[in-house]
């Protein structure tokens, strides 16, 4: 359980710092499990699944990205 907590955390805060590029989130993604004790060959055999996954994250990143860009918008021009 308490593994589960910080890949939430730790990927919440790399998150925030990832650019909205397909495959930025190889790196963040080997570094997290790396962290909770995930194998080398497990992180391979991850990553080799990966790209159809990445695009789902990039997409959700831009959308992100966007929302927040609008909300800021709107929250100024008060």
């Amino acid at each position: 359980m308490l593994s589960i907590i910080i890949i939430i955390i730790t990927t919440l805060l790399a998150s925030i710092g990832t650019p909205a590029v397909p495959g930025a989130g190889v790196i963040g993604l080997s570094t997290i499990l790396a962290t909770v004790g995930i194998s080398p060959i497990g992180i391979v055999l991850l990553i080799s699944v990966d790209r159809i996954l990445d695009m789902t994250r990039t997409m959700v990143n831009v959308t992100g990205d966007l929302t927040a860009c609008c909300v800021f918008d709107k929250l100024t021009r008060d």
